[in-house]
């Protein structure tokens, strides 16, 4: 490599770091003008879960830039296990644990107990297309999403 072939890399890396800075400070602004815009409590189920889905994938987006800059991620990777199936293995038993407490509330005649235990929400997070439709239907059916106590979780703010 030559002199002139390792100065015009350099110069090629620096422009892809600013590049990487400018999508960053677009992402952070981003991030700021949705939490300087956040829906008021009486505001529409519908609009404050879109609301906080639209923060969420912008929150991801923002991981998935900062991947590299941030030395905290390689821990957020180890902190959620080894095997990533491990997550619908633990939905599994929530599952039938939760089964477990609603049909014992229910032949004790406790229905409020019953109605605490969300065995429909452990079900659908069991199976890989089910967990994905859990989180997009408080956006579109916020009553029914409700009802099976699944909400939307915005992850904001530097973790």
């Amino acid at each position: 490599m030559t002199e002139a072939e390792f100065i015009d890399l350099a110069r090629q890396n620096i422009k892809s770091q600013l590049v990487d800075v400018v999508f960053l400070a677009i992402v952070f602004s981003a991030i700021a003008a949705l939490k300087a815009n956040e829906p008021d409590d009486d505001e529409d189920p519908i609009v404050k879960n879109q609301y906080k889905f639209i923060l969420k994938a912008t929150d991801k987006f923002k991981g998935e830039l900062m991947y590299f800059y941030d030395p905290t991620s390689g821990l957020d990777l180890i902190s959620q296990g080894f095997f990533p199936s491990a997550a619908l293995i633990t939905n599994f038993a929530r599952l039938i644990e939760n089964f477990r407490k609603e049909n014992w509330a229910l032949l004790q005649g406790d229905d409020e107990t019953a109605e605490k235990t969300h065995v429909i929400k452990y079900l659908m997070k069991t199976f890989p297309i089910t967990n994905q439709m859990a989180g997009y239907l408080p956006m579109f059916y916020p009553a029914l999403a409700k009802d099976l106590g699944i909400k939307v979780q915005s992850n904001y703010g530097i973790r």
